[in-house]
């Protein structure tokens, strides 16, 4: 499954389950610059931009690191 399926999850713990999915594409979101690939996983953390108040509680987490 892993090595069908790798370029879908943002990391491995991300395919335990749906749940971690998200969690961890959040947490992408928050934690890493935004993406300009376009591979399932990239869409799952571009989603997130689509919602402008998303955008900017990330703003202000990541000025309060």
């Amino acid at each position: 499954f892993k090595r069908n399926y790798d370029d879908r999850f943002v990391t491995h713990y991300a395919m335990s389950q749906p749940t971690e999915d998200f969690a961890e594409s959040f947490t992408a979101f928050v934690l890493k610059e935004k993406p300009t690939k376009s591979t399932i996983a990239d869409q799952k953390i571009l989603f997130f931009y689509d919602f402008p108040e998303l955008v900017e509680m990330r703003d202000f987490i990541r000025s309060n690191l």
